[in-house]
């Protein structure tokens, strides 16, 4: 994954962290059974904070949707990139970047939203579920060696200072312990992983089931997810949603959620099988 991107890097003026992600998914494409959903319209939603109400902002770039048929599990995450260009990582120091406040507090405090736009998104999309998994930030930044490398993080593993309602923008701060990269033990008992600095850590937790809240014990959201996918013809036609509805008939996911999407979908959509490899 790393080699492709930065293969891109070379080729690509104006280089930024949608290049960068588009550049990721192509790769994935090419190397598992998988389908991305290009953005078409944005999507906003709503929310409160502690302090602040009605705050609008868009739910993230990436919602990512992985699944395996032969364990009868699925994984999503709501991934927010960008890209740091003059900060790398420091293993016993951490990592910094400049983000979206509201952005931030939206991925990481997980509050019920309402829907600024018409794509029907549940109200509790974001806090159905204990697991913080379910928002993440990617940070793409360049290595010691002027490699394009990526951080990744649950949104709810990183700090920022406090701000006031008409905040902005504020440095956002992954502290981190002596290694490359900290996993934890999920409340299904399921290896998750926190955080990493290297891009080759999230590739193996994307494919292995270990990035994102698992969300095939909600059969609620389980339909939501397959009533969106099947309602998008390049999706409904692929063969990655038809392995993703031969899990939702393996018995092990309910049905008592009928919800009908609209197509103008934000953010960018990938669903990957990662039980097929090309």
């Amino acid at each position: 994954m790393k080699n492709a991107i930065n293969k891109v890097r070379k080729t690509t003026k104006n280089l930024g962290e949608v290049a960068l992600f588009r550049a990721m998914e192509a790769y994935i494409k090419r190397t598992h059974n998988a389908v991305l959903v290009e953005e078409t319209h944005q999507c906003y939603v709503t929310f409160n904070t502690k302090n602040c109400t009605q705050i609008k902002k868009e739910i993230s770039d990436l919602w990512i949707i992985t699944f395996s048929p032969n364990k009868n599990e699925a994984r999503m995450t709501f991934l927010q990139a960008k890209y740091e260009r003059k900060k790398r990582p420091i293993i016993h120091q951490g990592f910094s970047f400049t983000g979206d406040y509201f952005q931030f507090k939206l991925l990481s405090e997980r509050p019920i939203i309402t829907n600024a736009s018409t794509f029907n998104f549940p109200n509790n999309i974001l806090s159905f579920t204990n697991s913080d998994a379910i928002g993440s930030f990617g940070v793409f930044y360049i290595d010691n060696n002027q490699q394009v490398d990526m951080v990744f993080s649950t949104a709810s593993n990183l700090t920022c200072k406090s701000g006031t309602c008409t905040t902005k923008t504020r440095v956002i701060y992954l502290n981190k312990p002596n290694k490359n990269a900290n996993y934890v033990q999920n409340q299904y008992g399921n290896q998750e992983l926190l955080d990493s600095f290297y891009i080759s850590e999230f590739e193996n937790g994307l494919l292995n089931l270990e990035i994102g809240a698992e969300i095939h014990q909600y059969s609620t959201i389980m339909n939501y997810v397959n009533s969106v996918l099947g309602s998008i013809p390049n999706v409904a036609n692929s063969q990655a949603y038809q392995d993703f509805k031969s899990l939702m008939a393996s018995g092990n996911i309910g049905s008592d959620l009928n919800l009908t999407p609209n197509l103008e979908f934000n953010p960018a959509i990938l669903l990957i099988n990662v039980d097929d490899k090309n």
